[in-house]
């Protein structure tokens, strides 16, 4: 029990007399708390847990006249992925001229795709910007696409010694345009080397760069002999006609893309690839989507698409694949009736149309010549290696949803198709080699020009299929 004398007396005083030079026992801290007491909540959120209820509490109070533990607060709700609460405490901090505050406050939008705010921040002259926050107003101005204040910052950023890298970025992403580009990244878009290219697309810094990466590690993969890297650069906003779930296949409405973006009518490469804030990867004939948190394997995985290979990992009973029998259908996997494969065995007639036949020929011709003579019905067995490089027929888990289809691959071991951290292994590098357009994704223009005609834009349509290559 704590008994102060009532006459003339202000506990507010005395409390501040009493913790100039010692910490209050736990009972007059407790009161003084009670009291709402300002160095009692001083005294509380030093001695707490972050994050605690205790910690919180005084914090809250404290933050009303402190911008550091008004930062403090909005940097913890800031990792909790407390966006609103985040931003109410980061916003006093940044406020009261706090870089730390602006700092985290700038992430934040960037993070919930704000970026509107982003660009109506103030945050002072652009000669006390460091690359940071500089490059935190670019990416607001280049996601929200406005050309004009890019421009301007671009001439700004050229004027200050410490803010030129991002200057050079500009210039080699084609966000501004100059004579001479300055290029970090060196494309490789040689014809006779490379028969197919993609240029890589986003409308923000971060992706660009991410981009950028992975362009550098892809060219270290065995598919870059056959698909080389055009391009990275910029264009103009385009994720509003984007279907934007994590756990969902990115879907956008091209015939909008052919009409925003007119930008892409002259990109030199065969195939585009767009990268988006989340979703699932994927190929839509000669458009590859992918999720800026994405990798370089899950990248290099969707190109085998663009390609002709297919996914050999399970897929949904409804997957187009999975639909009816082809044997003409991708390098990696053929489909045959369910029906067909009796006892472990398919006929020879199936083998010979399955794409990697070449490959079992000369084995199967030397060991079952005779038999092959005889009839077309010649069993070959299922899940057995038929030549020694272990090519054979070996059923997938492409279709082991379906009833009605099976799905057949060459080989038994683990592939990038179905795990990325797989390479593409020497077996398929040689088939693609043989044809290169047998199985290949046709261009994207002809996605623009399907998307056009179903739009019922004619003239549009005509003019992109015109320049579709198959």
């Amino acid at each position: 029990m704590v008994v102060v004398p009532s006459s003339s007396f202000s506990f507010y005083d005395y409390f501040n007399r009493l913790t100039l030079n010692q910490e209050p026992d736990s009972a007059l801290q407790t009161f003084a708390l009670k009291q709402n007491h300002i160095k009692a909540h001083s005294f509380n959120f030093a001695n707490s847990d972050e994050g605690s209820f205790s910690w919180l509490h005084s914090g809250v109070r404290l933050a009303r006249t402190d911008p550091m533990i008004s930062t403090d607060i909005g940097s913890w709700h800031l990792a909790q992925g407390h966006f609103t609460q985040a931003e109410r405490y980061l916003m006093q901090g940044h406020l009261k001229g706090i870089d730390e505050a602006t700092h985290k406050l700038l992430v934040l939008w960037q993070e919930s795709e704000e970026h509107s705010k982003i660009n109506e921040l103030d945050v002072g002259g652009i000669a006390n910007w460091d690359l940071d926050l500089a490059a935190a107003k670019l990416n607001g101005l280049m996601a929200t696409g406005e050309q004009d204040k890019l421009t301007l910052l671009a001439a700004k950023f050229r004027a200050q010694t410490h803010l030129l890298p991002l200057y050079y970025e500009l210039v080699e992403f084609k966000v501004i345009s100059q004579a001479e580009p300055l290029q970090r990244f060196k494309a490789d878009i040689d014809a006779n080397k490379c028969p197919l290219s993609i240029t890589l697309l986003a409308n923000q810094l971060g992706d660009l760069r991410h981009w950028q990466q992975l362009a550098t590690e892809y060219q270290k993969s065995n598919l870059n002999q056959f698909l080389c890297i055009a391009d990275v650069r910029y264009v103009k906003p385009f994720t509003h006609a984007c279907q934007l779930e994590t756990k969902t296949p990115i879907r956008c409405n091209e015939a909008q893309l052919a009409s925003e973006l007119t930008s892409l009518a002259h990109a030199p490469s065969d195939y585009i690839a767009l990268m988006l804030p989340k979703g699932g990867a994927n190929v839509h004939m000669g458009i590859l989507y992918l999720d800026r948190a994405d990798d370089g394997k899950i990248f290099t995985h969707e190109v085998a698409h663009l390609l002709g290979f297919v996914d050999e990992y399970k897929l949904k009973q409804s997957h187009p694949v999975c639909q009816s029998t082809n044997s003409e259908l991708s390098w990696n996997i053929a489909t045959v009736s369910t029906k067909t494969v009796s006892d472990g065995y398919i006929s020879l007639q199936q083998l010979e149309k399955l794409p990697w036949y070449t490959q079992i020929a000369p084995t199967i011709n030397a060991n079952q010549a005779n038999q092959a003579k005889q009839t077309t019905l010649t069993k070959i067995p299922v899940n057995q290696t038929l030549t020694p490089e272990g090519v054979g027929v070996f059923v997938a888990d492409t279709c082991m949803e379906s009833k009605s289809v099976t799905a057949f691959k060459p080989i038994q071991r683990n592939t990038m198709m179905n795990n990325h951290d797989y390479p593409l292994p020497p077996l398929y590098v040689h088939l693609l080699g043989q044809n290169l357009s047998r199985f290949k994704m046709p261009s994207y223009h002809y996605n623009f020009g399907v998307a056009m005609y179903r739009a019922k834009k004619g003239k549009e349509a005509l003019s992109w299929l015109n320049k579709a290559r198959h």
